[in-house]
């Protein structure tokens, strides 16, 4: 009797073996495959939608920089034409990683807050300390009809985000030059009593000519300015409003006014093309 529940007590046990070994087998299987998928998965995901420049490309480059530009390539006027059309005809953006011929994102940064002390804009009225980065991304902009070919290089975009207790400011810089060609900037404090009078100095930062025969334009709701640059063919925008309380006043306004404000200032940049 007790042989015949030694011989079940094995072969129960056995069959339970086999049972946890299909099972973590199996489990193996699954898991590997899994892992497989994800990779591949991954992999597709990151693929860069740019291509990157091979060594004779980026010599090219080299030889047309100038010597103002620390080493950052310089890009022709056509070549700036048809990275700013892509750009702002953009319905959405991919984000990928930086490849040969663009900047990486420690120099896209160091650049943006350059940018932003070059235009007076990293300290507040009461000389608060500057804004510390917060967020930065590289895409390429999609365009409604994109065909499988690689872009270029110069068509990506770093997307830098900074913030203080004065300003939240949102820079695009171009991707190989690594000058800002946008911005949106948001003040906390009343806005400058001259708001047009960076535009020149953004289009120069931008890598723009600019020349005392260009022409500028105040819209008629003194909000809005444009500035013709690299012989016309080329613009660059700035938009000014505030949404605040009058000093004088409490009723809400938007309007562009030189006297003392509470509330955000919104100031924008932005090259465009005809």
């Amino acid at each position: 009797m007790s042989r015949t529940y030694k011989y079940t007590f094995i072969t129960l046990f056995l069959t339970l073996a086999f049972m946890v070994c299909s099972m973590a087998g199996m489990n193996f299987v699954i898991k590997t495959r899994e892992k497989q998928l994800l990779t591949q998965a991954g992999e597709a995901a990151i693929e860069s939608p740019v291509r990157a420049w091979n060594d004779r490309e980026c010599n090219a480059q080299n030889e047309l920089q100038e010597h103002h530009d620390s080493g950052r390539y310089r890009l022709s006027g056509i070549q700036i034409e048809h990275a700013v059309k892509s750009w702002n005809e953009r319905i959405g953006e991919t984000m990928h990683n930086p490849v040969e011929g663009q900047v990486s994102m420690e120099k896209a940064v160091k650049m943006g807050e350059e940018w932003l002390a070059e235009m007076n804009m990293s300290e507040g009225e009461n000389n608060n300390s500057d804004a510390d980065f917060t967020k930065a991304t590289l895409s390429v902009g999609i365009q409604r009809e994109s065909g499988e070919r690689l872009l270029e290089p110069y068509y990506s975009f770093w997307t830098v985000n900074f913030s203080s207790r004065t300003m939240n400011a949102v820079l695009y810089l171009n991707a190989v030059t690594g000058k800002v060609w946008g911005a949106e900037i948001i003040l906390y404090e009343s806005m400058h009593k001259e708001p047009y009078e960076n535009l020149c100095l953004f289009a120069e930062l931008a890598g723009l000519e600019v020349s005392e025969k260009e022409f500028f334009q105040i819209g008629d709701s003194q909000t809005e300015a444009t500035l013709a640059v690299n012989g016309g063919r080329l613009y660059v925008k700035q938009q000014c409003y505030s949404l605040g309380f009058n000093s004088k006043a409490s009723d809400i306004w938007e309007e562009n006014q030189t006297e003392k404000k509470y509330g955000n200032s919104i100031i924008r940049y932005q090259i465009m093309t005809d």
